[in-house]
């Protein structure tokens, strides 16, 4: 059995999430400056692996990531501010298959799938000398996604070891809905 704490660093491509801010600054009519695109993310996963003589291993795996937006304008009347904060749970099953086993070192091909459970956090405000408008709303959604890597792992001990793996996560597409209201 294999205990394998991770950290992960990516990009996101969230082209609808981009249209909705860029969709506020242009409803507004004030001159906001925008992101055109969402910060690399820092993600923290963790599996529990068992592995076969045959080089075959299965498990499961589990896995946050947050980023976020923001669209800010201030001046001697006052501010706007629209804020996205996007979190993800992923939990899921992995298998994995070792394609070169050497004393130290191996090369591993992973395949990674399962449940992505999604929220965004929407925070609009707007204050005009004395006058404020406040809002925010919690979004949810859940899909399928899938995620190849290829793993290189250096073994210190027989029981400490340390890898580095390149791949990418593919998600079915799927809808938010208001967490207090499914429809």
């Amino acid at each position: 059995l294999v205990l394998s704490p991770e950290i992960n660093y990516g990009t996101f491509n969230m082209n609808d999430l981009k249209v909705l801010l860029d969709s506020h600054v242009s409803s507004n009519g004030i001159d906001i400056r925008n992101i055109s695109s969402f910060p690399p993310y820092w993600g923290y996963g963790l599996s529990f692996l068992c592995n076969l003589e045959s080089g075959f291993g299965f498990g499961i795996i589990s896995e946050f990531y947050s980023s976020g937006g923001r669209d800010y304008y201030e001046d001697y009347s006052g501010s706007y501010k629209y804020d996205l904060l996007v979190k993800c749970f992923n939990i899921g099953i992995k298998a994995s298959y070792n394609i070169l086993p050497l004393s130290n070192h191996s090369v591993i091909l992973e395949v990674s799938q399962g449940l992505k459970l999604s929220s965004l956090y929407e925070h609009e405000s707007l204050r005009v000398t004395a006058d404020s408008f406040d809002e925010h709303f919690n979004w949810q959604s859940s899909s399928y996604w899938l995620k190849p890597v290829i793993r290189y792992e250096y073994s210190f001990t027989k029981t400490i070891s340390a890898g580095i793996y390149f791949g990418g996560e593919f998600n079915q597409p799927s809808y938010l809905h208001l967490q207090e209201n499914k429809d």
